[in-house]
């Protein structure tokens, strides 16, 4: 399951990240045909990657956080199933103890039974 995980968010950085290739060839794009001469082409270049590599470092932190959350829940989940494997150890010796209490008391009956007689 967590290759999954892994392989469907490695998709999800693919398609983000050709977004944003298709968002910085707009801009590009746009500067060209621009009238505003008071800022460069560049600059706005410069700015535009400044907030593509912030949010891709967001993205960053927010996938180790679920990876994170994910283990955590890996290692809840064989901390239950080692308490369950333990709480049936318990059952199988109780079952025992009880069926051997029955035995027992069982033989007192008989022992009880032939004695009145």
């Amino acid at each position: 399951m967590m290759v999954e995980e892994r392989e469907k968010t490695i998709g999800q950085l693919r398609i983000s990240l050709k977004d944003k290739e298709r968002l910085l060839q707009e801009y590009s794009e746009l500067m060209d045909h621009s009238q505003d001469p008071s800022e460069s082409r560049d600059a706005l270049l410069d700015k535009l990657r400044e907030r593509i590599k912030d949010r891709d470092r967001a993205l960053e932190r927010s996938i180790d956080e679920k990876f994170h959350c994910l283990e955590e829940k890996e290692e809840e989940v064989q901390r239950l199933h080692l308490t369950l494997r333990e709480k049936e150890r318990d059952m199988d010796r109780l079952r025992c103890v009880l069926s051997n209490n029955e035995g027992h008391h069982h033989c007192e009956n008989y022992t009880l039974y032939t004695y009145k007689q």
